[in-house]
């Protein structure tokens, strides 16, 4: 925890202070590194213990709304919720350039079915054989998908189980917008390539509760921010489950068009570069509050801080 303490401009004699501690990102650190422990990888929980001690602030030069919190030393592990955040940072930024390139680019969520729903170990692998499965199809997936980018979301019902389903960006082979339901006359039908969709699904396998829509502003972050949610809202076993049958596990890939393009999750020299480093989460927030006056540019960066989790932060 940091306090300081400035002056108020208006009245010399007055003052305001603040205080900053550890955001939930840091405290789900400390309770994952010890559930890693408790599992019996000790190195594995020693290398994410790290990834959380100095975080630094990129700026880019060229936009300086665009900011990045990037750990000294990343651990890079699935479950570590401080790489999870810079890892979306960067997933949503490569996604919206991508989509960019695309020449339909829709939003298409797919879901695994009623199966291996106590089980993660069975539930995933069965999971990522039928989106094989699916990827091959050429009933629909090849001949409506040119290519695109899939991220796996896990997560845990407490009444109904593992659920495992991913958001996909994908480029459609059609010359038009198409959404689950048709407008014809009056009424709302199912879209014909949606029925098409439900039953290639059945048949690889996968749940036929599925979504498909055009993407709008913000798509990127739609698809980056389910990075963000894992080992949020689960209990310590479920949670241990996770830490053992993630591990090593691709979340990320790429398909058609797209499978030759860079990792979508980490930043290559050239757009490294494109990045001014500003100083570590304590000293922005310390050159924030200066004696003389608050600076408002660092303290966007700082209600960052706060929206994503990496502090807490409070006036007295």
């Amino acid at each position: 925890m940091c306090t300081s303490t400035k002056k108020n401009k208006f009245n010399s004699k007055n003052k305001t202070s603040h205080k900053y501690r550890n955001g939930w990102r840091n405290q789900a650190l400390f309770r994952i590194e010890q559930l890693v422990i408790e599992v019996g990888q000790d190195k594995r929980a020693k290398r994410m213990g790290i990834c959380g001690n100095t975080i630094f602030v990129k700026v880019n030069s060229a936009n300086p709304e665009d900011i990045l919190f990037e750990p000294q030393l990343r651990c890079k592990d699935r479950v570590c919720p401080i790489c999870n955040s810079y890892r979306a940072s960067i997933l949503a930024r490569k996604v919206e350039k991508l989509g960019e390139r695309m020449t339909n680019p829709h939003l298409l969520t797919v879901t695994a079915p009623n199966l291996f729903r106590d089980d993660l170990k069975k539930g995933f692998a069965n999971y990522k054989d039928a989106m094989r499965k699916f990827k091959r199809n050429k009933t629909w997936f090849k001949k409506y998908i040119a290519g695109g980018v899939e991220h796996i979301e896990v997560s845990k019902d407490r009444k109904r189980g593992w659920h495992i389903h991913s958001h996909i960006l994908v480029d459609l082979k059609v010359a038009r917008k198409v959404e689950n339901m048709k407008q014809v006359g009056h009424s709302k039908v199912l879209d014909p390539i949606k029925k098409e969709l439900e039953i290639a699904l059945e048949k690889c396998g996968l749940g036929t509760i599925s979504d498909i829509r055009p993407v709008t502003s913000g798509y990127g972050k739609e698809i980056s921010k389910y990075a963000l949610k894992i080992g949020v809202d689960i209990d310590d076993d479920d949670l241990k489950e996770m830490i053992i049958h993630l591990k090593g596990k691709r979340m990320v890939s790429k398909f058609g068009n797209c499978y030759g393009i860079k990792d979508l999750e980490e930043l290559d020299d050239e757009e490294r570069s494109e990045y001014q480093d500003i100083g570590t989460l304590k000293e922005v927030i310390r050159d924030c509050f200066t004696p003389e006056k608050t600076n408002k540019r660092l303290f966007k960066i700082v209600l960052e801080m706060v929206k994503i989790g990496l502090i807490d932060f409070e006036f007295l």
